[in-house]
């Protein structure tokens, strides 16, 4: 993995992160591309082809996030339910009577999947921003877009049917089958399966080859590194020139991705950083170690991915409640990075950003001894940004925190130093936002509220203004920040630091 590109590590570490926030094992990703490739060779397809696919393949969870929450509410469990949906299973974990079917929900899950898996192929620079040609090499916009169509009309966001729909998303589909329902059921009611599925999700000549083909393909995969033979045919190693801009640019799509999943939380590993970044400053911190801790403060909730929403719901109403899945997320934080060396001491710290000095943190249990200066650092970072979204603005806030700062450190959680550091940035609290982007102030309230996952008729009661008013905002927002949904907009929104 050393001698990947910083894009090669980032495609290896999103696969694993979207692999887990959908319940399925770390490598799936990755067997899903090198399969995609096989059947692209099998059909005889140009090149481009294969690269795509390998891309897609890789990338296909990426925008799990964004529609996390709601298949939760949906479904009870987001991780359970969505690995049960993709095993042709009962994803209903928790009875909801008043939810008959999934069908009425799916165009907006699968809406907003599909807008920020491109947001982060567009930010990541392994796709073009611009719809080109469907064979075209960086032209991954298409196959994103249509993902979860299916070949009789009846898939989602829009209900494209047949030759319509993008050759590399079906291709990723049919395969992606293969391996679950392989893994899941054997080879030969996996082969059923697709077999009765050709024709009405993909092409029935997809789901023949794949017949004729798949044992030997899943023999030949099995004897192979799956990450890397799968990047390789990726070739993002050849796109642009690498530099610090582009590894923190990366660190904070990493962040972003995480963002999305519980959007009451959006803000904090921002937050987190710009604390850290104030914080370590007033310490008098060289260069490097802080911005090492900046850039852990915006990977610290990574994994958090793998932790379903009504846990993370449940943390935030009562901070005495622990699942262990939540005890265990620095643990996949650090797997997760695992796949980008590049960012193995940024990693390191991020992993201990719930640690205390007494030893009762997680998810090491680590005591003062073995915590450096930058994870304790990280830790009231990250203890301020959960805590407290207005340290800016709100004396009410800044004086709790000063008190919740206190009360830690008379039980020895958090390191005295650092405790006075982050004491003397908020007596002179220096937090600013700064955009390219113009918004009015009621555009901005739009947003802020938008970003939280309200809907149009929740904004417009917030905010004391109809329902079409807000629809007029956000037709300027989304034309200010050119994108077209409100996924879409809430990430740039997070890149663009508009919170």
């Amino acid at each position: 993995m050393q001698n990947l590109s910083i894009k090669e590590q980032f495609l290896g570490a999103i696969a694993f992160a979207g692999d887990l926030s959908m319940g399925q094992p770390v490598e799936h990703s990755p067997r899903v591309a090198l399969l995609a490739v096989y059947l692209v060779d099998a059909l005889q397809l140009k090149a481009s082809y294969r690269v795509n696919a390998a891309r897609v393949g890789l990338m296909r969870w990426a925008g799990c996030t964004a529609n996390a929450r709601d298949f939760s509410e949906l479904l009870g469990d987001d991780i359970r339910g969505r690995s049960e949906l993709l095993a042709g299973r009962n994803p209903f974990i928790t009875k909801h009577p008043e939810i008959s079917s999934l069908s009425g929900h799916m165009p907006s899950l699968a809406n907003a999947h599909c807008e920020a898996m491109a947001q982060i192929a567009i930010r990541a620079g392994i796709s073009s921003p611009e719809v080109g040609s469907e064979h075209q090499i960086d032209n991954l916009l298409p196959s994103i877009s249509d993902l979860f169509e299916n070949w009789d009309g009846s898939g989602y966001p829009t209900g494209k049917k047949g030759e319509d729909i993008d050759l590399v998303a079906q291709i990723v589909a049919v395969v992606s089958d293969l391996e679950i329902y392989t893994r899941q059921y054997g080879l030969n009611r996996a082969l059923m399966l697709i077999e009765s599925r050709g024709g009405k999700i993909y092409d029935a000549s997809l789901a023949l080859k794949v017949g004729q083909h798949a044992s030997r393909w899943l023999e030949q995969i099995d004897d192979k590194n799956t990450l890397l033979e799968s990047l390789r045919f990726a070739e993002v190693h050849q796109l642009g020139n690498e530099n610090k801009s582009e590894l923190d640019d990366i660190v904070t799509l990493f962040s972003d991705y995480a963002a999305l999943k519980q959007p009451e939380a959006i803000r904090v590993s921002r937050l987190a950083a710009s604390y850290a970044q104030q914080i370590s400053s007033c310490l008098g911190l060289e260069h490097e170690k802080c911005l090492r801790i900046v850039r852990a403060a915006k990977l610290h909730r990574l994994g958090f991915v793998s932790v379903p929403n009504g846990v993370l719901a449940k943390q935030a109403i009562s901070n005495q409640w622990m699942d262990e899945s939540l005890r265990l997320a620095s643990y996949w934080t650090e797997r997760i990075l695992s796949r980008s060396p590049i960012l193995s001491k940024e990693t390191a710290i991020a992993s201990m950003a719930f640690e205390r000095l007494d030893g009762s943190g997680h998810y090491r249990g680590l005591a003062a001894p073995s915590i450096p200066i930058e994870a304790r650092v990280l830790q009231v970072s990250v203890l301020l940004a959960e805590r407290f979204s207005d340290l800016r603005h709100n004396a009410k806030e800044r004086k709790a925190a000063v008190e919740l700062l206190g009360d830690a450190l008379k039980v020895q959680l958090v390191d005295a130093t650092v405790v006075d550091a982050a004491l003397a940035v908020l007596s002179g609290e220096s937090i600013v936002s700064v955009s390219k982007i113009e918004l009015t102030p009621r555009e901005k309230d739009v947003l802020q509220s938008l970003t939280l996952g309200l809907s149009n008729k929740e904004v417009a009661r917030d905010l004391d203004i109809s329902p079409k008013t807000v629809n007029a905002h956000l037709e300027k927002i989304y034309k200010k920040l050119g994108v077209s949904g409100r996924t879409a907009a809430t990430m740039k929104a997070l890149e663009y630091g508009l919170m």
